[in-house]
């Protein structure tokens, strides 16, 4: 009996591991701080554009577009989501500067994916892509040269 209540005892402290652990989160306001605290993190390190460190990152954001979001989306309100997917946007600014909108859709790997993915559900949202980058440039002070950028690259 006493083997069983371990057993037991060791796979609710798995679980419950798991799900402290996991980006995604036990629910949707966990979820958006696990989201936003990668974003702060992301933004501190200040990666060059070329570094190999992105990967680890790029995974990251893969696991919360591919699997946290569609598990929390019914929960989310419409703010949460809006802040989700226009996040994501200053993700990719990060990422590839002022040429993201370029470079993204055209480089046949699996972030045109993943970028194809947040232009879809930023249409649904009813946001534009210059406008969620606009968003992003009035609200990230990492990123106000965002909006300077961004009028180069329509001019």
């Amino acid at each position: 009996m006493k083997k069983y209540c371990l057993q037991v005892l060791l796979l609710i402290s798995l679980l419950s591991f798991y799900a402290c652990s996991s980006p995604c989160g036990s629910n949707k306001d966990q979820f958006m701080e696990n989201f936003n605290a990668f974003m702060e993190d992301m933004k501190a390190q200040e990666l060059e554009k070329g570094s190999s460190k992105w990967q680890s990152y790029d995974n990251k954001l893969r696991t919360f577009i591919k699997e946290c979001y569609p598990t929390h989306k019914a929960k989310l309100s419409l703010s949460q989501q809006k802040d989700f997917w226009i996040g994501t946007v200053g993700y990719f600014y990060a990422r590839y500067g002022v040429g993201m909108l370029s470079r993204l859709g055209n480089m046949g790997d699996d972030l045109d994916e993943l970028w194809t993915e947040v232009k879809t559900n930023l249409a649904e949202l009813n946001i534009g892509v210059k406008d969620a980058i606009k968003t992003i440039s009035d609200k990230w002070g990492v990123l106000q040269d965002i909006g300077k950028d961004l009028k180069k690259l329509f001019e």
